[in-house]
C-alpha cells in the first residue's frame, strides 16, 4: 500500500531570489515593501507560501539536506518507483525529505497528498506542481518560485513552482472558489488563495502579504495592512487623509493607499 504523506512544512510567502530590494512608494521616498510572509492553510492541513524575485537565487544544491534531494530526486531509487518528497509521515516521523513510493500526478493534475505527484512535484492548491529550491530555474517560463517556510534551524530553500493568476487585486475579481487575490511577487504579480478568517482589517498590523483581509496589501516595517488601489484610476477612495500611491516595480494601476505623511 502506497504511504501517503501529508506536507511537513509552513509555507509563507517568501521571495526566492533577492530581497535586499524592495518596493516603496513613489511619493516621497516612504519605504513600503511588502512583508516577506505569507500564509494560509492549504491541502491535507498544509500552509502554502509564495515568491517574490524569480531571476536570481539560490541553485538546486540549496534543497534541504536529508536522505534525498527533493527537486532532483538524487537518493531515492526511481526503479522500484520512489521519489523525494519533504513531509511529515502518517507515523510523524519528520519534516524532513524522505524516499517514498512517488504517485502518478504530473504538474497541472489534482492531488490530495504530496506524493500524489511524481517526483519532483508536491501538492499546491490541490495541484501537482514542480518543486524548485529557492530559484525558479527549474520552473516553466514565467512561472515563480513560491518560497516555503522551514522549520527554525533548518537550512536551505524549498518552494513550488506556481503560475500567477490573472486576477485583481484591487477589484478582487478573478478568483473562484473562495479564494482571493493577493500580490506574491516583487512585481506586483498576484495568486488566488484561501484567505485568513477572519483576515487582519485595513490599518491593522500584519507580517505576512495575506495575512490581511481580502482587497489588501501588507506595507512597511513594521508592516501594516493597507488598501489596495489603482493609482491611474479617475477616482480613487482611500479616505481621509490617505493617499493612493504607486508601489515600485508594480504595474501603474496597483498601487496602495497609505498614509500623506508616509507609509
Amino acid at each position: 500500500m502506497r504511504t501517503l504523506l501529508f506536507l511537513g512544512l509552513g509555507l509563507s510567502l517568501l521571495g526566492c531570489g533577492d530581497d535586499d530590494t524592495r518596493p516603496t512608494t513613489d511619493a516621497g521616498g516612504t519605504d513600503a515593501p511588502p512583508a516577506e510572509d505569507a500564509a494560509t492553510t492549504e491541502d491535507a492541513g498544509d500552509r502554502t507560501d509564495g515568491g517574490a524575485d524569480v531571476d536570481s537565487g539560490p541553485s538546486p544544491s540549496m534543497c534541504p539536506p536529508g536522505a534525498c534531494n527533493v527537486e532532483t530526486n538524487a537518493g531515492c531509487d526511481v526503479a522500484m518507483g520512489e521519489g523525494c518528497y519533504w513531509a511529515t509521515s502518517p507515523e510523524g516521523e519528520g519534516p524532513a525529505a524522505m524516499c517514498v513510493p512517488a504517485g502518478g500526478g504530473v504538474a497541472g493534475s489534482p492531488c490530495e497528498f504530496v506524493n500524489s505527484c511524481r517526483e519532483g512535484h508536491t501538492c499546491f492548491l490541490g495541484t501537482c506542481r514542480p518543486v524548485c529550491c529557492g530559484s525558479a530555474s527549474s520552473c516553466s517560463l514565467g512561472d515563480l518560485c513560491v518560497g516555503a517556510a522551514l522549520p527554525p534551524g533548518t537550512p536551505g530553500a524549498l518552494g513550488t513552482c506556481v503560475t500567477p493568476s490573472d486576477c485583481s487585486v484591487v477589484e478582487q475579481s478573478g478568483c473562484d472558489g473562495g479564494r482571493a487575490c493577493y500580490v506574491i511577487s516583487q512585481d506586483g504579480s498576484a495568486l488566488c488563495i484561501p484567505p485568513p478568517s477572519p483576515g487582519v482589517a485595513t490599518g491593522g498590523a500584519c507580517s505576512s502579504l495575506n495575512e490581511c483581509a481580502p482587497g489588501n496589501v501588507c506595507l512597511g516595517s513594521p508592516g501594516a495592512c493597507r488598501r489596495a488601489c489603482n493609482p491611474m484610476a479617475a477616482m480613487v477612495e482611500c479616505g481621509t487623509d490617505f493617499r493612493c500611491a504607486n508601489v515600485t516595480g508594480w504595474p501603474a494601476t496597483l498601487g496602495a493607499c497609505v498614509p500623506m505623511t508616509g507609509g
